[in-house]
């Protein structure tokens, strides 16, 4: 097991944080209120699933330390994982990086909140108020989002990696 210091996450990601538990709050309490207020259409009401991987990444992040100590084989990172555990990092060193590889899941989160709040938003207005949407529109929205959510992803562990590549000097 190696020793990491548990800091706090930055400005930065506590905002991150903050926009994912609001999505969370609206993904899930919206579709409720609606089902609420319009008589109980059940497809409404499923739509609350929409913000369960809003509210799992949340808690993933709220307990991250604890899943990289205690379960190091879920974060499936493991060239981060190899030089996360280099003894030439500090283990104040060692939390900031665990901060930062969270940091881009809650980045995630937000992104792909946004993405599934637009396709609540349109099937709420589909089912509920008979607004006609085209399909293709949905799917061409989602799919020009999802393709830059991935890019950014690769993009900023690509980026951490090679900083901690820098920081150890090791040739993996």
């Amino acid at each position: 097991m190696i020793d990491i210091e548990r800091i706090g996450f930055g400005s930065r990601d506590r905002f991150l944080l903050l926009l994912n538990i609001i999505l969370c709050i609206v993904l899930i309490s919206s579709p409720v209120t609606i089902y609420i207020l319009h008589g109980g259409d059940l497809e409404v009401l499923i739509l609350t699933l929409f913000g369960l991987g809003n509210l799992i990444i949340t808690l993933v992040a709220l307990y991250r330390f604890t899943i990289v100590v205690k379960y190091p084989y879920l974060v499936n990172l493991p060239a981060l994982s190899i030089l996360l555990g280099s003894a030439s990092i500090d283990p104040k060193r060692r939390g900031a990086y665990i901060n930062k590889i969270f940091g881009v899941m809650l980045l995630v989160g937000v992104l792909i909140g946004l993405e599934m709040l637009f396709l609540e938003v349109a099937i709420i207005l589909n089912v509920v108020y008979n607004y006609p949407l085209p399909l293709e529109m949905v799917v061409i929205v989602s799919l020009l989002t999802t393709f830059p959510i991935l890019a950014i992803v690769f993009y900023l562990y690509n980026k951490i990696y090679l900083e901690l590549k820098g920081i150890v000097g090791s040739k993996i």
